[in-house]
């Protein structure tokens, strides 16, 4: 289990990292798309709150899965 756990923290410490490099992509992918009329002002906004929320939340989630594997490990 504690194997389990691990690997998890590292798949969600990964995908922080890729969702930070791919960052700049995604906003200028959600401002396209509402200039070109597809998706409105609401969804926009939305779209990048979660866009700059996303790595800090999968980098919080694989941090604390990882200091729980290590604890078990250790005690």
């Amino acid at each position: 289990m504690i194997e389990i756990t691990g690997l998890c923290g590292m798949v969600c410490c990964i995908v922080a990292i890729w969702l930070q490099l791919n960052l700049q992509s995604r906003l200028s992918y959600l401002e396209d798309r509402y200039k070109d009329g597809r998706i409105n002002s609401t969804q926009m906004r939305r779209g990048m709150n979660w866009a700059k929320v996303a790595p800090i939340v999968f980098t919080l989630m694989g941090a604390a899965l990882l200091l729980g594997a290590f604890s078990r490990f250790l005690g």
